[in-house]
């Protein structure tokens, strides 16, 4: 959700946002790969499934001012915001592991904290644009609790995105590249396997293309890779429709694999 305030001195933006992570473990135990023990009812299993999580929830303003040349516009922004976040670490047996046990408040840890998000755009007369964006500027780590050991730890680290556009009456191209890897979860520890933290880690690049009909329909399509190997090639595409300038819907979908499929549907009023 969001709230425009533009005004001549700087454009201020409130906004709420949120997003969730996760993380699923299946930690099996060589002393339960036993074939007799699987047949045996009374037989008290060693493995374990664990479930850490975190969820972020952030409140912010962004206040962006232009700079005008010759034959450019400069874009500049700053974003301040507060990010509350709720850690999660549920560990259980596999004969007794429920879901429903994770919204309980000894598996949860819940922090305050300030961030920052900055950016600058160089737009040229000719229809090309040049972008950089660093996103939580303050590295912060957050830990689970520990449970039977078990524990972990999330960080929200910097990342820069560089990107670049190229606009042609209706037709528009864009590219962006992420600078460094986004960290996640970090120093997962007390598992009875080891479990290699970069294994979340991700690193995204993408090109995507939109046609656009007289401001009232437009076509998309895109290409997203992780250059950290840990996510499949994604593809997407989509419509949307804005007739008057007063209502805008935006529906798109996406395909990285067949157990991997996404739809989404967005819409807005101007007034």
């Amino acid at each position: 959700m969001a709230v425009a305030i533009p005004n001549q001195l700087v454009s201020v933006n409130l906004f709420t946002q949120g997003y969730a992570d996760a993380f699923v473990y299946a930690d099996v135990a060589d002393s339960d790969l036993n074939e007799s023990d699987l047949l045996n009812p009374s037989h008290t299993y060693d493995s374990t499934a664990t479930v850490a999580g975190i969820a972020v929830v952030e409140f912010g303003a962004a206040l962006a001012k232009e700079y005008k040349l010759e034959n450019s516009v400069i874009y500049y922004g700053l974003t301040p915001k507060i990010q509350q976040v709720k850690t999660i670490n549920y560990v259980a047996d596999i004969n007794n592991f429920e879901f429903d046990d994770m919204t309980d408040d000894q598996y949860q840890n819940s922090e305050t904290s300030f961030n920052l998000d900055a950016g600058v755009a160089y737009t040229m007369n000719n229809g090309l644009s040049l972008g950089l964006v660093g996103r939580n500027l303050i590295s912060q780590s957050y830990d689970t609790v520990e449970l039977d050991g078990v524990k972990a730890s999330y960080s929200i680290n910097p990342v820069f995105v560089a990107s670049a556009s190229y606009n042609y009456s209706w037709f528009t191209v864009g590219a962006d590249i992420e600078l460094n890897e986004t960290e996640r979860f970090e120093d997962m520890s007390g598992f009875i396997n080891s479990i290699d933290s970069s294994s979340d880690n991700t690193q995204l690049a993408g090109i995507g293309i939109e046609l656009n009909a007289w401001d009232w329909a437009q076509l998309r399509a895109g290409y997203q890779t992780d250059i950290a190997n840990n996510l499949d090639d994604q593809f997407t595409a989509g419509i949307g429709l804005s007739p008057f300038g007063t209502v805008r819907i935006d529906l798109a979908g996406s395909y990285a694999g067949e157990n991997q499929l996404g739809v989404s549907l967005q819409t807005s009023m101007t007034f």
